[in-house]
């Protein structure tokens, strides 16, 4: 079974390090670019999962990918991120990012529902800047008459980062696909991950 893992965030590793040892990890702006992760996911597999970040970009990729695997879950998708959050907060962010990178990942790190270490490093904060400014603009323009039979959309009901109307409106974008929300952040307990991925 291949399964693939299109991460929103560097140090996912820390975050799901379950679903990381047992799949195809793909890490955008830190690891991958678009393009790369893109070529990937053109390759297909069995299971496609995205995160946050990670989903946005899986749905900028859909119409390729839908048919070149079994199953897609996203965890906290967005077709366009400043569409539910005010660019005003993000830009916040990203100037808060450029003067205090660690304190901007901590407190990301604890809105997101992370409470245990996280590893990242100096080198990354770089990447993670070019991941927010893309945030600005990117957007994943799905035409009507997808099918959303083979895709799960999962979003935390206390998501303090994505407003759950996010997942909603793709729920009703795609008819066919199933919409999970449990009781958790924007991190969503690497248990249930599994589970829909399995």
């Amino acid at each position: 079974m291949t399964r693939t893992f299109v991460s929103g965030w560097a140090g996912c590793e820390c975050l799901y390090p379950r679903l990381a040892a047992s799949c195809r990890m793909l890490v955008p702006f830190v690891r991958h670019d678009e393009k790369e992760i893109a070529a990937a996911l053109r390759q297909g597999g069995t299971t496609l999962l995205g995160w946050s970040t990670g989903a946005h970009l899986i749905l900028k990729q859909l119409p390729e990918v839908l048919e070149r695997f079994e199953r897609i879950v996203l965890a906290a998708p967005f077709l366009s991120f400043t569409r539910y959050v005010p660019t005003g907060r993000l830009e916040s962010m990203i100037a808060t990012m450029e003067k205090d990178p660690g304190r901007t990942v901590d407190n990301f790190m604890a809105k997101c529902g992370h409470c245990g270490p996280l590893s990242i490093g100096q080198a990354d904060h770089p990447a993670l800047l070019r991941g927010l400014r893309f945030l600005l603009t990117s957007k994943a323009d799905l035409a009507p008459g997808f099918s959303g039979e083979k895709i799960t959309l999962v979003h935390g009901q206390r998501d303090r980062i994505v407003p759950v109307q996010a997942s909603s409106d793709l729920h009703a974008l795609l008819p066919g696909s199933t919409l999970l929300l449990p009781m958790s952040g924007h991190k969503i307990e690497e248990e249930l991950l599994l589970d829909l991925t399995r």
